[in-house]
């Protein structure tokens, strides 16, 4: 499959939208960058291997 790999701003929701994002790959991991500000809250959410959900799955 696919990977997957975005820029976000730890918030309210952040930690909802990892858990939604781990059936959908093999691994998930939350990078934060070595030239980020330590008092940012950016990251970055790196999926690896997509695996897509069935129809199924998904009613």
């Amino acid at each position: 499959g696919g990977n997957l790999y975005v820029k976000v701003f730890q918030g309210e929701d952040f930690p909802e939208f990892v858990k939604e994002c781990k059936p959908l790959f093999d691994r998930v991991k939350v990078v934060k960058p070595a030239s980020s500000r330590r008092e940012s809250r950016e990251v970055f959410v790196l999926g690896r291997g997509y695996r897509p959900v069935s129809k199924k799955k998904k009613q």
